[in-house]
């Protein structure tokens, strides 16, 4: 999305993948094919968009957690296997109230 500040894309921090809506897809659809990760927007934008590019890690493990991808090579699967999931963020009731 275009900023009013002329900057393209989301705030840092919203998106974990470049063509994100092809992994949430493949969330929803048990028959979607795996996901295509690519290392680079260069070798992405080359595939024509099909697959995602990682852009925050963090958030990246949570969307790819559990879909089938293929990696651009095997080194690059190697580093996938990796990411790991941050813990929960936990959050207590206190008598009725929320506390963190």
């Amino acid at each position: 999305m275009a900023a009013r500040d002329g900057t393209i894309g989301d705030p840092p921090g919203l998106a974990g993948l470049l063509g994100q809506r092809l992994a949430e897809e493949a969330r929803d659809n048990i028959t979607a094919r795996p996901v295509r990760v690519w290392r680079t927007p260069l070798a992405w934008l080359r595939a024509r968009g099909d697959g995602v590019v990682i852009a925050d890690p963090e958030l990246a493990a949570h969307l790819l957690s559990g879909l089938p991808i293929v990696p651009e090579d095997i080194e690059f699967g190697h580093a996938l296997m990796g990411l790991r999931l941050p813990p929960p963020r936990v959050i207590f009731s206190v008598s009725g109230r929320i506390a963190a």
